[in-house]
Formats: C-alpha cells, structure tokens, sequence
C-alpha cells in the first residue's frame, strides 16, 4: 500500500509534528490528572511530505494495573532497582526470599506509574473513530510522572506497532506537566529517533500540503 511505504520511507528523515495548542493542552490535562501514574492516548490525524499533522486527541486508560508497593521515586532509583532486577533474575541459585523479592520488584517497575498499556479493543475503538473521522491513527502519547520526556529502555523494547510513525512523550513533575517531545521509531523499529513539535493556535486544524487520507494498517 502506498501509504504503508510512505510510513517507511518517512523514518529516513525528520518530519515536524504540527501539534494545535489546545490538543497540548488536552494531553497536558490528562498528565496532570492520572499523576502520579502514567497517562496515555491516541493520536489521530494526516501525513504528508511536509510533517505530521495532529488533528484529534483520543484519551484512553491505562490499563496496566496499579500498586500501592509503587514508591514515588527518582528515575535514578528506578534505574538501580532495574539493574538490580536483572542481575538478581540471572542469578544461577534462587532462594523463596529471591523470588519473594523478585515478584514484588517486578510489580514496582511495571506498574501504571512507570508503565502504559492500551488494550487492543481499545485500539480497535480508536481505529474506528478514526475512520469515522476521515484521518488516520497516527500513534500514540504517554506520560512520564517524574522522568525526562525521553523514550525509557521500557518504550525502546515494547515499540507499539512500528508501522505508526507519531509518538509524544510528556513530562510531568510533582503533578506539573513540563517537556513535551516528539519521536519517531528508526527505520528497523529498534529504536526511537527525535521529531520536532511544533505547537501551533489554530482552533480548527489547517490541511497540510500533500496530505492524504488513505489508511495505513490498522
């Protein structure tokens, strides 16, 4: 599908994504509100030889559970618990203590304040909405609650469908969204390469040059 090759070739360079200040708003919003677990959504819109345009936020649950064992910590602590996780997984001798610990670890990192999921019926729903809409699912926002705006090892080893092209990641410290930053994965999917945002105030989202709504794969 020509689209589907437009998507590829488009990872081989750096397209802006046109982002509308209230849709910022709207992502910021949702940070803010499911702080200090991660938020996270559907991005839906057109593409085109000259950028990415975002014309609708869909906000969606994080459906990965939640755990009251999850402490609000520094992405520096979270970093030695994670090196601490693997090599204490590879560990050749494993005691009920080990595994004790193990299994409460693993519900640290992987609960919704460091981590997102959107189910597929959710992704399915979207897909509709989308086509009802005339444009297409272009990727997907998330939150990072006390962490950089940069895609995390978790992001880089869970790429969502690499087919889509948009991703944003946004900020949010102590309850206040700060950076919002936009990436695009790498041409074999294995990682994530920056895209510029641009915010712009138009109430009603402008048509780009080129832009096509053929649909990509669902």
């Amino acid at each position: 599908m020509a689209t589907e090759s437009f998507r590829r070739s488009r990872h081989l360079i750096l397209m802006p994504i046109f982002l509308r200040q209230q849709d910022l708003k709207q992502i910021e919003t949702h940070g803010t509100e499911e702080y200090p677990h991660e938020c996270c959504g559907v991005l839906l819109g057109r593409e085109s030889e000259e950028g990415t345009l975002v014309t609708d936020i869909l906000p969606l649950k994080n459906s990965r559970e939640a755990t009251s064992d999850a402490p609000k910590a520094s992405p520096e602590m979270f970093d030695l618990l994670r090196t601490a996780y693997r090599l204490i997984l590879h560990a050749e001798k494993k005691d009920n203590v080990i595994y004790d610990w193990l299994e409460r670890a693993d519900a640290i990192l992987n609960s919704s304040r460091n981590r997102f999921r959107i189910l597929p019926e959710d992704l399915l729903r979207s897909d509709r909405e989308a086509r009802k809409r005339g444009v297409d699912i272009l990727g997907f926002y998330h939150s990072h609650p006390d962490h950089p705006a940069r895609p995390s090892q978790y992001d880089r080893e869970h790429l969502l469908c690499p087919w889509y092209t948009t991703y944003l990641i946004l900020a949010v410290e102590n309850g206040v969204p700060s950076e919002l930053t936009g990436w695009s994965p790498s041409e074999d999917a294995s990682n994530f390469v920056p895209s510029e945002v641009i915010v712009t105030a138009d109430v009603e989202a402008p048509a780009l040059p080129g832009a096509s709504n053929d649909k990509g794969a669902p």
